[in-house]
């Protein structure tokens, strides 16, 4: 039977003698200090640079040392409210508001949608993607496009309607017909 309180005086590695280290040790702790040293930087990164743009500070991706400050994200304060999702073919669940600075324009664009209460589930109508413009970024118009029928009319927001409109993606490209001119932004579309 084996004795784990004592040595076992038969089971010897080769050049092994109690009490000292074997021979591959120092050459293997040599070997991990060489490696320590030379990946040690010897050096500083140079500075992000960012010009004179607005940095939003949420990380400390951009950040060396901080002494004595302290990242803090501030609540928002309520304001007015900048645009009423108010017409039937908002429905009443409108998601997924991108705005873009285009030129002097600030374009949004919006999923719409309206779900029976009672079901809970059931679309009333097809979800529709829309489309409104802003001088300040604060006050909207919903200009009325003329591109996608909705209720036997045209005089709507409306750019996109059906497939594609349950998780808009704008992109950047040309799409004649839609507000901006030629370079405009438009909801991207899954086949």
């Amino acid at each position: 039977m084996l004795d784990l309180h004592k040595p076992d005086k038969t089971a010897r590695c080769a050049g092994y003698v109690p009490g000292q280290l074997p021979a591959l040790v120092p050459a293997m702790m040599a070997y991990f200090l060489f490696v320590c040293v030379c990946a040690w930087p010897t050096h500083a990164e140079p500075p992000i640079h960012i010009g004179d743009r607005r940095e939003l500070f949420v990380d400390r991706y951009l950040i060396d040392t901080m002494q004595g400050v302290e990242l803090r994200l501030h609540h928002p304060n309520a304001r007015e409210i900048a645009i009423d999702h108010d017409q039937a073919w908002e429905g009443n669940v409108c998601a997924y508001h991108t705005v873009f600075k285009d030129g002097d324009i600030y374009r949004m664009y919006y999923r719409g949608s309206h779900f029976d209460p009672e079901s809970q589930c059931r679309e009333t109508h097809e979800q529709v993607y829309c489309y409104a413009e802003s001088v300040d970024g604060i006050h909207w118009t919903k200009p009325e496009l003329g591109l996608i029928e909705f209720d036997a009319s045209t005089k709507n927001n409306i750019v996109l309607k059906g497939l594609g409109c349950s998780q808009p993606g704008p992109v950047q490209g040309r799409q004649p017909g839609l507000p901006g001119g030629p370079e405009v932004w438009r909801a991207g579309r899954r086949r």
